[in-house]
């Protein structure tokens, strides 16, 4: 049977771990956001903002795959229903 971890061992790994989170949290802060050279000074953080092109991008993909989805369901209701198990237990079919 396993023997339990000294307490010690427990508080220094749960240390690192703290550590490894902050530091991941801090590489994504880094590649997500950017600071602001103005004056001759690192400014404050400002995050990338998308332009006008990716948000218009992302209205056309939206739109096509609502369109998709409105188009697929429209068939589905327009269509016959043909269950295989209801055909062969009703008696008047």
């Amino acid at each position: 049977m396993a023997e339990a971890l000294d307490p010690s061992v427990v508080i220094v790994l749960v240390l690192l771990a703290a550590a490894f989170l902050v530091a991941m949290g801090y590489g994504v802060h880094r590649t997500s956001a950017m600071k602001v050279f103005s004056k001759g000074t690192w400014g404050e953080t400002k995050f990338n903002e998308r332009n006008a092109e990716q948000d218009q991008y992302m209205i056309d993909v939206r739109m096509a795959y609502r369109d998709a989805m409105l188009r697929e369901n429209r068939m589905q209701m327009s269509a016959p229903m043909k269950h295989e198990s209801f055909a062969s237990s009703n008696p008047r079919a």
